[in-house]
């Protein structure tokens, strides 16, 4: 038999019903006195993807809720449900099933039920896939993984994969004539058996041409740091992607075109033509939000896109809210790979709420940031000079502090992620010989997972850990030191609340951090959902000092940019009375 006459006669098959359909809906729909009827479909004898690729198929599975279906539609429909299950399950390699079909009503409701034999299946009698051509030993062409084996079910499936594996490879690799001499599926339903004969031909290999690239805004030596290839190398659909991917997102440009058509190459060579619009230069941002933690919170921000061709940047953020007041100054310079390297310096000066200090600093940094996929690495150095004050009493420390940061992101992207991950890892140092009052030595990691469960659920699990080695803990400036409690830390308890105490009774962090969270989020619409949870850790100078908990319950909203989010936590460890606290947190993250 062969597969593309097979192919044309399914779907003519299913076509011509389908427009007869639609007109007999239209013909209905204009009498009032004809009501909906309900079906129920029942399908037995499959399961899994033979079962999902019937229910598709079906007909009256997929019509049975319109409010024009009528009983007569309904018998129509269900007549040639047999047809359209064994049609579903031939691209499995079932060529011979049997359906037995009956339609009953009871109480106002139709069921119609499907029992389905398969018989035996198509195997697979010979598979014969040649590649042929100048490109024919490369890795790509002879690795494709799962290929069918000789005694194997037949799928349609495999056939079509195979085909569009080696096209795509093809592609990437730059035999843009790549062709198939042969390409057949003939099935044999007397002998129940299927030959495969796939004959590919690469044909000759193009290359990269002359690279032009379209823009008067930036050096074109540094854009041409952008091209992730060369004149004379192996052209590759997935090099020119990459390139638009990262023009598109160096935010140098609002629209990014690329141009590589083959039919003009000479002598293989296949020139590329990059135009380029610039975004516009300057940037303003301004937020608003509100978080137990900080109580109400803004954001106001001004960028500098483009401070020269070489594509230096410049930025000024204003944040404050209650407990966090800061101003930053940021300058960019992309390095050799602008995509995956720069050089950052910040000048940062901030006033916080740590615990019952009250913490005033300038913070001189200067850091190289390297990108590698889902891998962030920056290392860094501080000049910091802090001013801590506590009941009246204020210390003045200036320092410098190397240290490091790794950062991992997978999963989703949005404000509601259904599965990601994110990983943190900074570690930090000093010692009196660079103006520490300790030499010390800070490590703290954090992971923030979410897990899908089923449909409407999720699972999110929190873990924040960190230690310091020091000889001398009292010493170390507020900024360096640990505390929990608050909206993203152990809820039940005031931000940074949670702590070593000195002997006045005020909270003045610690050497160890420790803390982990699990929720469930269900959500009962797109916009609506509830949450339980439940909270534990504490920051502390000796592991035996224990730990706070707190739990409750909590309700979501989402909004087009973000969660709203109200919780109500128990804190089963405060010495004040133990009474529920509410977290509120919403909009931009400070």
């Amino acid at each position: 038999m062969d597969h593309g006459l097979h192919e044309r006669t399914v779907i003519i098959g299913v076509m011509s019903p389908r427009i007869s359909l639609i007109v007999l809906i239209l013909l209905l729909a204009m009498s009032p006195m004809l009501t909906a009827a309900e079906v129920d479909v029942q399908v037995e004898g499959v399961t899994g993807n033979l079962l999902t690729n019937v229910m598709e198929a079906l007909s009256i599975h997929r019509y049975r809720e319109l409010p024009e279906l009528t009983d007569a539609m309904v018998r129509r429909l269900h007549a040639r449900a047999p047809r359209e299950i064994r049609e579903a399950l031939m691209p499995f390699g079932f060529y011979e099933a049997e359906v037995d079909a009956s339609l009953e009503i009871g109480n106002g409701r139709w069921v119609a039920r499907y029992v389905v034999r398969t018989g035996e299946p198509v195997r697979i009698r010979e598979f014969d896939l040649r590649v042929a051509g100048p490109g024919m030993d490369n890795t790509a062409f002879t690795n494709i993984g799962n290929l069918p084996r000789t005694g194997d079910r037949l799928r349609h499936p495999d056939y079509e994969r195979i085909k569009q594996a080696l096209q795509d490879a093809a592609n990437d690799l730059g035999y843009l004539d790549a062709r198939f001499t042969t390409s057949e599926l003939r099935v044999s339903v007397s002998e129940r058996a299927a030959d495969i004969i796939l004959h590919f031909d690469t044909g000759e290999r193009y290359r990269f041409g002359t690279i032009t690239l379209e823009q008067d805004t930036l050096d074109k030596e540094f854009l041409q740091r952008f091209v992730p290839f060369k004149t004379g190398d192996p052209f590759s659909v997935a090099s020119l992607l990459r390139l638009q991917y990262a023009l598109s997102d160096s935010e140098y440009f609002s629209q990014v075109e690329i141009e590589a058509p083959h039919r003009l190459a000479a002598n293989l060579d296949v020139p590329v033509t990059v135009r380029m619009h610039p975004i516009r230069r300057h940037r303003y941002t301004a937020g608003i939000g509100f978080a137990t933690d900080t109580g109400p919170r803004g954001l106001a921000g001004w960028q500098n896109r483009r401070v020269n061709s070489r594509g230096h940047r410049m930025s000024v953020d204003v944040r404050l809210s209650q407990v966090y007041q800061s101003l930053t100054t940021r300058y960019l310079i992309p390095l050799e790979n602008p995509v995956w390297e720069r050089l950052t310096f910040v000048g940062n000066l901030v006033r916080e709420e740590l615990g019952d200090i009250e913490s005033e600093r300038v913070e001189l940094v200067g850091a190289w940031v390297t990108r590698q996929d889902r891998w962030q690495q920056t290392l860094s150095t501080t000049v910091l000079r802090e001013r801590d004050t506590l009941d009246a009493n204020s210390t003045h420390r200036t320092q410098i502090i190397p240290g490091g940061e790794w950062i991992y992101t997978g999963g989703d992207g949005g404000p509601r992620p259904r599965e990601a991950t994110r990983f943190t890892l900074n570690v930090a140092g000093s010692a009196p010989a660079l103006g520490a009052p300790t030499s010390f030595l800070s490590v703290r990691a954090r992971t923030r997972l979410t897990f899908p469960i089923g449909e409407q659920d999720r699972l999110l699990v929190r873990l924040d850990v960190g230690a310091i080695a020091t000889d001398d803990a009292a010493s170390l400036s507020a900024s360096q030191r640990f505390f929990a409690g608050g909206d993203y830390s152990v809820r039940g308890y005031r931000f940074n609340s949670l702590g070593p105490r000195n002997a006045d009774g005020n909270v003045i962090g610690g050497k160890y951090l420790a803390a982990a969270s699990v929720e469930w989020e269900h959500w009962l619409t797109d916009e609506w959902g509830m949450a339980l949870f439940a909270d534990h850790g504490n920051a502390f100078n000796a592991f035996g000092d224990g730990f706070s908990t707190g739990a409750g319950i909590g309700l979501r909203w989402q909004l087009p940019f973000a969660v709203f989010a109200i919780d109500v936590a128990h804190p089963f460890d405060d010495p004040g009375g133990r009474r529920a606290r509410i977290h509120l947190t919403l909009g931009i993250d400070l």
